[in-house]
């Protein structure tokens, strides 16, 4: 039995990939539009607004502070709050504009294996330094080895394959054409 309570079920989150879908095609037809409006001086300001809200957009954050809330899947700030900050990012408003730095599209570019890889550096890195070093240390050892390993990773086997696969359906497809 699905519980609304746990809200851990895909179901429960499918208008949000809808509306992500529609998001992505909208911005895609109209993207030198949404991109000339976002250069507003007006705009820019709303940057900052945003990123001021992004700690009540935390669900458990609101329900500690006593705010009425709906379930997170149907919450509109729950919901809505990444939707801002994805548009705020993406036209580049106030401090999000920042995020277009090197540093930051770089580790933009290796963000999935980071997620991947993050865990079992954690799983290793724990039981071997937990009370020999302070945990900021710990937490730091962890995130710089994780980076590094995406980096690795990314750069050393998922690129190389990606073009090898490029390369190999290109052949297919001018085989078939």
């Amino acid at each position: 039995r699905l519980s609304v309570r746990g809200n851990q079920f895909l179901p429960y989150w499918f208008h949000a990939f809808f509306l992500g879908t529609i998001a992505g095609y909208l911005l895609h037809r109209h993207a030198r539009a949404f991109l000339k409006a976002t250069r507003a001086p007006g705009l820019q300001g709303l940057g900052w607004i945003i990123l001021l809200l992004v700690p009540l957009s935390l669900p458990e954050l609101r329900r500690m502070a006593g705010f009425p809330m709906l379930p997170n899947f149907i919450d509109p700030v729950t919901f809505g709050m990444p939707v801002l900050v994805f548009l705020a990012a993406l036209g580049g408003l106030g401090p999000f504009r920042y995020l277009a730095w090197p540093v930051f599209t770089q580790l933009g570019a290796v963000s999935y294996a980071i997620y991947l890889l993050h865990k079992p550096v954690m799983w290793t890195l724990e039981p071997l330094l937990s009370g020999r070093v302070p945990d900021l240390a710990l937490g730091l050892a962890i995130v710089a080895l994780s980076i590094l390993m995406a980096a690795v990773s990314t750069y050393g086997f998922e690129r190389p394959v990606q073009m090898i696969l490029n390369g190999y359906g290109a052949r297919l497809s001018r085989r078939f054409a």
